[in-house]
């Protein structure tokens, strides 16, 4: 999670992962607790850049276009019930995947999120923040069957994580499947060949098939990152791997590798942490908005990265109001445009 991963992933407990940090940056990062503390570290990596000719006939930086929707955390709590509130999770998550969205952005409808580190449980009755419970669950279902033991400690809010639907995204390959690009996660030479020396770094990474890889530098283990195993991988002769950015199979293909999660405090958040820089484009969903096909709403305009904001059951006029003091001009002076997806609704 790019925002506040010193607090969120141990909340979470996701593994770290070499993640893109926008579009002006050549690197990427890897975030993530080790049980002291969170670290983060640079990993530079290949890919990522496709060839485009920018406005002065320059080869340059391909940007491509990024679709992120946020929805609040309390939405779980409409659901009576634990089994209710994770296929919640499901849902959202299949929806996410099928339309291509890569963020999703969990924030809180109050303000504020509650973490706490000392017990798996938190919040009235011990049952976990409502956000922090969501974006735990939508983490889980987008990474790959084969990583996700490595990648996640058992948690209450993951005991009926076998009613979730499969994903079944691209990424999500099998053992007999095969393909050039593959999620793997970085692991010491005791996993690799069963002796019991640990290590603070390995070249070695786990992809769910027999065996490890090796790949072309040392990591931290535990750390997930994509691999281009080459043409050899796509034939299904994996030998050797190269870490490369997340996005590099998705300029390759246009091929979809999954979305990230970002937890957000507020609605301001939400807009004020982008990490690409900016979203050049916001649109707010209420049945109080302009109803889509009339004629007073102008065509949206071309965007690189586009957000969309849905709200809770009370909509984001009454988040609006519990944050006034942050939105003096009103909640529709947020976006671009605001508009009611479902006219005449009957309740």
């Amino acid at each position: 999670v790019p925002r506040k991963a010193e607090k969120t992933k141990k909340s979470i407990g996701a593994g770290p992962r070499v993640e893109d940090r926008g579009d002006d940056n050549e690197g990427a990062a890897a975030s993530g607790s080790d049980g002291d503390g969170c670290a983060e570290e640079e990993v530079e990596v290949s890919g990522g850049e496709a060839g485009r000719t920018t406005s002065k006939g320059k080869p340059g930086k391909a940007k491509m276009r990024t679709v992120s929707i946020a929805l609040p955390g309390e939405i779980v709590q409409n659901a009576q019930s634990h089994m209710l509130r994770t296929q919640l999770a499901g849902l959202v998550a299949r929806a996410v995947a099928i339309f291509k969205v890569q963020e999703i952005v969990i924030f809180s409808e109050t303000g504020s999120i509650r973490f706490d580190d000392d017990g798996p449980k938190q919040g009235k009755k011990g049952r976990t923040d409502p956000s922090v419970f969501l974006a735990r669950l939508l983490q889980y279902i987008e990474c790959p069957q084969y990583l996700r033991k490595h990648c996640f400690p058992v948690h209450d809010d993951l005991k009926l994580a076998g009613l979730l639907p499969p994903l079944d995204a691209p990424h999500h390959l099998r053992r007999y499947e095969h393909s050039r690009y593959r999620d793997g996660v970085v692991v010491s030479a005791r996993h690799a060949d069963g002796g019991t020396e640990e290590t603070t770094s390995s070249n070695l990474a786990y992809i769910g098939l027999d065996g490890a890889v090796t790949i072309d530098r040392k990591l931290r283990p535990g750390i997930r990152v994509t691999l281009d195993l080459g043409k050899e991988g796509a034939q299904g002769r994996v030998g050797r791997g190269t870490v490369v950015s997340r996005s590099t199979p998705v300029a390759s293909g246009d091929t979809y590798w999954g979305y990230n999660v970002r937890i957000a405090d507020s609605l301001d958040e939400v807009l004020s942490e982008c990490p690409y820089g900016q979203y050049d484009l916001v649109v707010g969903t209420s049945d109080r908005g302009t109803v889509l096909g009339e004629n007073n709403i102008r065509e949206p305009r071309t965007f690189s990265h586009l957000l969309i904001v849905f709200g809770g059951v009370p909509g984001l006029e009454e988040c609006h109001r519990k944050n006034g003091e942050k939105y003096g001009d009103g909640v529709k002076s947020l976006f671009d445009m605001y508009l009611n997806t479902c006219p005449g609704q009957g309740t």
